[in-house]
């Protein structure tokens, strides 16, 4: 069986396209964001899938509750997911349009994992020096780990850069081990 995040990018690069070509990457995303959250809603969960309910009929009710917050290609795009037995991507959908639309919009997501919480500062000085270092705007989110002793990881896209303290002891074991 395919898993869900190859069977949601079609979904997801089409309604990428149809917010592209209408210049509303932001609008498509609040859309898309209310669309994932009426669908994991339980009330209406328990209708997708549900034998005797018809795709169509489902994307009727979607469409109903969403009201005026979805626009004309947006409830032919529930119609579509409805029909084809997608509706339970919307996650990955969701995922993967904003995916699409940070690289569209130079932005690389940023996740850094710190020993102790940064200061507003230091969150600007380590996204100044990500954005020379990746060429793009950085969206980025903090955590704190306790586990890392020391440090910072940094996760942008699949790259991992690991200058904590952990990390460290780890390569230096390694480095022993195959002397």
């Amino acid at each position: 069986m395919l898993e869900n995040a190859t069977l949601a990018r079609p979904y997801a690069k089409a309604i990428f396209a149809i917010a592209r070509e209408a210049d509303d990457l932001p609008g498509y995303a609040g859309q898309i964001d209310l669309l994932a959250a009426l669908v994991n809603d339980q009330s209406l969960a328990a209708l997708i899938g549900h034998p005797r309910i018809a795709s169509s009929a489902l994307a009727e009710v979607i469409n109903d509750v969403a009201g005026e917050a979805f626009s004309g290609p947006m409830q032919n795009y529930v119609k579509v997911l409805a029909e084809n037995g997608r509706l339970p991507l919307l996650s990955d959908i969701a995922r993967q349009f904003e995916q699409l639309r940070a690289a569209a919009e130079n932005v690389l997501p940023v996740q850094v994992l710190t020993a102790m919480a940064l200061t507003e500062s230091q969150q600007q000085q380590l996204q100044q020096s990500l954005a020379k270092r990746f060429g793009a705007d950085i969206a980025l989110t903090t955590d704190v780990d306790d586990s890392l002793l020391a440090g910072v990881i940094v996760r942008a896209g699949d790259q991992v850069i690991d200058a904590s303290a952990r990390g460290r002891l780890q390569r230096l074991a390694q480095a022993m081990q195959h002397g």
